[in-house]
């Protein structure tokens, strides 16, 4: 049976040096970075409706939150396994056919689609979340995300920071409030204008120790 790439609008990294920017621009090597598994939500947060949309926020999705296994509730939200998701589909093929059908980035690091909750997981080698590609309907609670203009990022989240990366974008815009979120842009740092759209977004916050 001929194997099918898992259907989603969020891009897989084409580029080494795109993803070393976008990393080195969100810290990652600093102190804050989580050197063990994070917990989230907090013990004394209730446990969310699974049914309720996971919003976007300053360290992830929802549960779902880099330097962190992805979190049981995460499958169940799903309906399938890891092994649904990513290991059966995967198999008989070599690494540039995964990779080609969107199951591995250029790096080699598995990539997992969830698409009931519009992400794309990017995971270690040991299945840590080293971040998260975000789909277009999931938003911050002030409504922002893939598709926002600045200005309606500005407006949101108050002044912002922004920095010229590797293609295939080109400039990533970051805000005070959302520590590891990177809003990707097409167009060059000094190119984009107060109605322009932002073309991704990707959540960090935790690098591969074994690549370091």
């Amino acid at each position: 049976m001929t194997n099918t790439s898992p259907k989603t609008s969020i891009p897989s990294i084409r580029h080494r040096r795109f993803a070393v920017a976008v990393i080195a621009w969100l810290g990652l090597g600093c102190a804050h970075q989580p050197t063990t598994a994070v917990q989230w939500p907090p013990q004394e947060t209730e446990t969310s409706n699974p049914q309720s949309p996971w919003t976007l926020h300053g360290t992830g999705v929802g549960e779902l939150i880099p330097g962190a296994p992805i979190p049981e509730s995460v499958y169940v939200r799903e309906g399938k396994t890891f092994a649904e998701l990513w290991t059966d589909p995967i198999h008989g093929l070599d690494q540039m056919e995964e990779a080609i059908q969107g199951f591995r980035d250029q790096e080699g690091y598995p990539l997992v689609a969830f698409s009931k909750l519009d992400v794309v997981a990017r995971l270690t080698h040991n299945r840590t979340l080293l971040g998260i590609w975000v789909g277009p309907t999931v938003r911050t609670e002030q409504g922002t995300g893939e598709g926002s203009t600045r200005a309606e990022l500005e407006a949101a989240h108050g002044a912002l920071t922004q920095n010229n990366i590797p293609e295939p974008y080109h400039c990533v815009v970051g805000t005070s409030d959302l520590k590891h979120v990177a809003f990707l842009f097409k167009a060059h740092c000094k190119d984009v204008q107060d109605n322009t759209p932002c073309a991704a977004v990707y959540v960090g916050g935790y690098s591969d120790p074994e690549m370091e």
